[in-house]
């Protein structure tokens, strides 16, 4: 089989220089920035049927571009506009991470403090591998993501407009998920409990508190914390889409048990005053609602020495994610997502400037990431003279890798080949005679691909893909085997300009299934969930697997028991760690889901099953990073892999 790499099919930098070259021959005037820019954000909504984007490009003192586009509801042909309203997910967490550090100002919380000194009725219980309790939990390792408490715990069973100390009430039968502190694991529950200690410290209601010590001195009218909102502002919220069609985001996800890890909603005018504030260093029109210093504190890396943490990409400040690839210097940002709803905030605190995305449309998820990173390159290069090539470091890398390919050797072929997981989606490293290949499901729409794995003459692992007899090596995706603190690790890594991250896949080593467990094997229901109604317990090969059966696909976690009666996730990062345990009625009990088992199957994998409602869109207020990189990493690695098809 020939060798070769992706250059030698397609060079995208060649093609955008030549047409270039011609354009100015012609005697054509290039497109102003902004007019790039809104032609950009049009053709990507044509191109994936986005309804409604809504954007604003600020510096500190002034609106330097906003515009809206397509339609907040398309039955009565209402055009998104400056008023519109959005759900905006988990940018959530950064009010409630600027709350927190307002009341560290005044004296009455430490961020090093243990949780329980500011929550003594909380509690969540230990599981074995847990080397720690729910007391050793700080107010620092909540906002930083790495206090073990589990990620996506629901309560159906709360009534509506309940209070966040029913919510937090229900932790204290479920199990931590890590050891405080360890490493970054995204938890919008702990978010949630974060509401209940500002309650707790500030003596009021943390919509309360949110709406009077930051909204109202930042003349944020238009942005509300009730979760159930305003009937002005109800009448301006966006109708939510998927494949074009819309639904009704209350029929599918409790908006009022998200509380402060997502349940705000906002305008990009309101927004920008946000992002203004943080851009002024806690100070907005006079009105200083942070003060400097701890508006650095919040935009500085929290834990520089996790390893872990470190192999992700991961820059963690206090409720800010934190980007350093930027020629600009540092960015910090954060994305919400909410059913249709997806938003992300980037902010350049040394060039002072921010820009604000969000729309109404599931297939924006993919995108509003990747457009504002355009949107702030352009505007560094037309208000902060930072030139580069932006045309060209906003197309996929053509760049090949740097050795050619060679020969495994016979221990690294034995070593890596296994069954690696990210949540929800084992990967098999399969070893063919002399060669290492693993299956990757970049879109939901299409079959899974097999990609080769091969060693190149610097070290580096690449993936590369067969059409028809040659090897193509795709570049930017870099593949690491390695131990960190014990785990056994396959990295996908992907430089994707503005972070550079790694998705971490923890090899499973097969372990001993009780019969109790191969007793439970078959299909499951969620009676409370109109969203995730369908789920399996099913034993494959040597797995014991969790799946939900969801838009036609299947996610599986696979389950490492530790007795009869609970098991847990398994994996590094997010939604791992996280208990499956039976109650006394025999239910399977999963972060407050109570799964009641229906017909009784064969012990052998469950066939998978599929929503009943085929339009229904998945819930997803988290905006990890981690997972947030995979996903992008899928969408440009496709992009590549059309390229070399076409």
């Amino acid at each position: 089989m020939r060798t070769t790499n992706i250059k030698r099919r397609f060079s995208f930098s060649t093609l955008l220089v030549g047409l270039t070259a011609i354009l100015f021959v012609a005697g054509c005037v290039p497109q102003s920035w902004d007019k790039q820019l809104a032609n950009h954000l049009v053709d990507t909504m044509g191109q994936n049927d986005i309804q409604g984007l809504s954007i604003v490009i600020v510096d500190k003192d002034e609106v330097l571009y906003t515009q809206d586009f397509g339609y907040a509801d398309t039955a009565n042909n209402v055009p998104v506009s400056k008023d519109t309203v959005f759900r905006i997910g988990s940018i959530s967490k950064l009010f409630a991470a600027t709350a927190i550090m307002q009341l560290v100002e005044d004296g009455l919380i430490d961020l090093d403090q243990p949780l329980v000194s500011y929550l003594p009725d909380y509690s969540v219980k230990t599981r074995p591998g847990i080397n720690a309790t729910y007391a050793d939990i700080t107010i620092r390792h909540m906002l930083t993501h790495r206090s073990g408490i589990p990620g996506d715990f629901v309560a159906n069973s709360l009534d509506h407009n309940p209070q966040v100390s029913a919510f937090t009430a229900l932790l204290a039968d479920e199990y931590l998920a890590q050891t405080p502190g360890s490493f970054h694991a995204y938890s919008n529950t702990a978010f949630i409990s974060l509401a209940y200690v500002i309650e707790t410290v500030s003596g009021m209601p943390w919509q309360s508190y949110i709406q009077t010590q930051i909204l109202d001195p930042l003349g944020m009218t238009s942005t509300s914390p009730d979760q159930q909102l305003p009937p002005a502002m109800a009448a301006l919220l966006a109708k939510d889409y998927w494949n074009g069609v819309e639904f009704n985001q209350d029929d599918h996800v409790r908006v009022d048990t998200v509380f402060t890890a997502g349940a705000m909603a906002s305008t990009t005018t309101d927004m920008a005053m946000f992002a203004q504030m943080v851009l002024n260093h806690g100070d907005l029109n006079g009105n200083a609602i942070l003060q400097s210093a701890t508006l650095d504190t919040m935009l500085t890396q929290q834990y520089p020495n996790n390893e872990l943490d470190n192999k992700y990409g991961l820059i963690q400040g206090l409720g800010w994610w934190l980007f350093t690839n930027y020629p600009g210097g540092q960015v910090a940002a954060h994305g919400g997502d909410l059913q249709g709803h997806h938003s992300i905030l980037f902010i350049s605190p040394n060039q002072e400037l921010a820009v604000f995305i969000v729309s109404n449309s599931y297939e924006s998820m993919l995108h509003t990431q990747l457009l504002a990173d355009r949107a702030l390159r352009l505007a560094m290069d037309e208000y902060r003279g930072i030139a580069y090539s932006l045309l060209l470091a906003l197309i996929p890398d053509t760049t090949p890798p740097p050795g050619t390919v060679v020969p495994w050797s016979e221990a690294e072929l034995t070593s890596h080949a296994g069954t690696y997981t990210l949540p929800g989606m084992p990967i098999e490293v399969e070893r063919i005679d002399d060669t290492l290949s693993m299956n990757l499901q970049i879109d939901p729409s299409v079959p899974s691909l097999t990609l080769q794995l091969v060693k190149m003459s610097d070290g580096a692992v690449r993936t590369a893909l067969d059409l028809f007899g040659t090897l193509f090596v795709l570049p930017g995706m870099e593949i690491t085997f390695e131990v960190i603190d014990g785990y056994d690790l396959l990295t996908l890594g992907q430089d994707h300009g503005w972070i550079k991250v790694a998705s971490l896949l923890e090899k499973y080593e097969p372990v001993a299934i009780p019969q109790a467990w191969l007793d439970r094997v078959g299909l499951y229901t969620d009676p409370d969930s109109e969203a995730y109604p369908n789920w399996g317990l099913s034993y494959e090969g040597d797995m014991l697997m969790l799946q939900l059966f969801a838009l036609g696909q299947e996610a599986k976690y696979v389950l490492i028991p530790y007795d009869d009666d609970r098991a847990y996730i398994h994996g590094v990062g997010r939604g791992t760690g996280e208990t499956v345990w039976v109650d006394n009625q025999g239910k399977l009990r999963y972060l407050g889901r109570s799964l009641e088992k229906q017909v009784p199957t064969p012990l052998l994998a469950v066939a998978s099953q599929t929503s009943g409602d085929e339009t229904m869109n998945p819930t997803n207020i988290g905006s990890d990073s981690a997972s947030l990189m995979f996903r992008l990493t899928m969408a440009r690695l496709k992009e590549v892999i059309d390229a070399v098809r076409n």
